[in-house]
């Protein structure tokens, strides 16, 4: 039986025959610990959110398949062969009946950290099975309370999921680290179509990952990347998750953290990103005198759909690929003009979109990546790990910029 009580949620589970309990001491938290077999017939929809991964349970699902096989089989227990579900719930209480059997509670206070972490699959089948299964078949619940810091809450998560992988992006949206990119975001159309989560994907709008908008922050970064290049952004992504997460230990959701500083130039970063993304095949050719579509990498036929345009409307396609290691060289010649504010905000020193300047700036950047396509047999891969050619296109724009006095 389920109540709303303001923001609690109570769920309850009856004549529970047995409950095992253990207090756990960890890095300074108290953490209550809970283990009993309960009638599936108890279970109840709880938050999903604290879950790393969004759940399947359509007939396509194999996991759900087999978990539903189990839980209407007549034969069979269900709680002997599926590990059951384990929820994060702000406290426990136990009351004994008088038949020596127990009803236990569980209180959820706050969605966005608790419910059940782990088992949602086996949560869901229950729920839409409901007056399908034997009503004496039982499910192995786990239960933490106590648990307040989000980094052990995002440890025993992972921990739990082993049934797959959980990306570490998954993770870091379980922590909380991302608020600063949500509140960037949020002032933009992109708001609902960046994914966070494990299975979050383009059926559900999200065209865009947290893992691209982090790649752009880096590669926009004056305070680590002034006098070299963030040329491993493109190649590496557990390399910028590092990072990512390296600085929001360090600093936290303040302006002293390098990620925050680009707020009010982040909006100018996706513009940006649409515009070469976009246009790439066009300015290769103009600025780089050759034929895009020629190379290899570019995979091109017409009217395909290759790849969303970056940034762009959800239908909008290219019909050929630009490789991240070309594609993040274009942007990486734009990073040395920004420069920090009396806030400690990142501004630019002058407006880049002005026409005559952008041109300008894109001319030095293709010439130089399509010279040196030529020089490393029009091999983008090779092309994005040349240290000498990221440093080039750093130098070569701006000499041109300084030349024409625009900074």
């Amino acid at each position: 039986m389920t109540h709303s009580i303001e923001t609690h949620q109570i769920v309850q589970f009856n004549n529970v025959t047995g409950i095992l309990s253990d207090i756990i001491k960890e890095k300074g938290q108290k953490i209550s610990y809970y283990k009993f077999t309960a009638y599936c017939n108890d279970i109840q929809p709880t938050s999903k959110e604290a879950n790393p991964r969004k759940q399947d349970i359509s007939k396509k699902n194999k996991v759900a398949s087999k978990i539903r096989e189990t839980l209407l089989d007549p034969e069979v227990s269900f709680h002997t062969r599926n590990k059951g579900i384990t929820y994060f719930a702000e406290d426990l209480k136990v009351s004994k009946n008088q038949d020596g059997t127990i009803n236990i509670q569980l209180i959820f206070v706050d969605p966005s950290s608790q419910g059940s972490v782990d088992g949602g699959h086996t949560e869901l089948v229950i729920l839409d099975e409901k007056g399908n299964y034997p009503e004496w078949k039982k499910v192995n619940i786990e239960v933490m309370s106590g648990i307040k810091s989000p980094f052990t809450h995002v440890s025993i998560a992972e921990s739990r999921n082993t049934g797959a992988q959980v990306t570490a992006e998954t993770l870091d949206e379980l922590s909380g680290m991302h608020e600063i990119l949500k509140n960037h975001l949020s002032n933009t159309p992109y708001e609902n179509r960046v994914s966070y989560k494990q299975n979050e994907d383009k059926e559900d709008g999200k065209d865009l990952t947290i893992t691209l908008i982090k790649k752009l922050y880096e590669t926009f970064n004056i305070r680590d990347y002034k006098e070299k290049d963030p040329k491993g952004v493109y190649s590496s992504n557990q390399g910028v998750i590092n990072n990512y997460r390296k600085e929001y230990e360090k600093h936290g959701y303040t302006i002293q953290n390098v990620y925050e500083k680009l707020k009010y130039v982040s909006s100018d970063i996706f513009k940006l990103t649409n515009y070469i993304h976009k246009n790439f095949k066009d300015l290769y050719n103009k600025y780089g005198k050759g034929n895009y579509l020629a190379n290899k990498c570019a995979d091109y036929k017409d009217g395909s759909q290759k790849e969303p345009i970056l940034f762009g409307e959800p239908d909008e396609f290219l019909d050929y690929k630009v490789p991240n290691g070309l594609l993040f060289l274009s942007l990486s010649g734009f990073r040395q003009f920004l420069v920090e504010d009396d806030d400690g905000y990142y501004v630019w020193k002058f407006d880049i979109f002005e026409e005559e300047k952008l041109q300008s700036i894109l001319e030095v950047i293709f010439e130089t990546i399509a010279s040196g396509m030529r020089n490393n047999d029009n091999n983008p891969q090779s092309v994005g790990k040349n240290a000498m050619l990221w440093q080039v296109v750093r130098t070569q724009v701006f000499m041109k910029v300084y030349m024409n006095q625009w900074v």
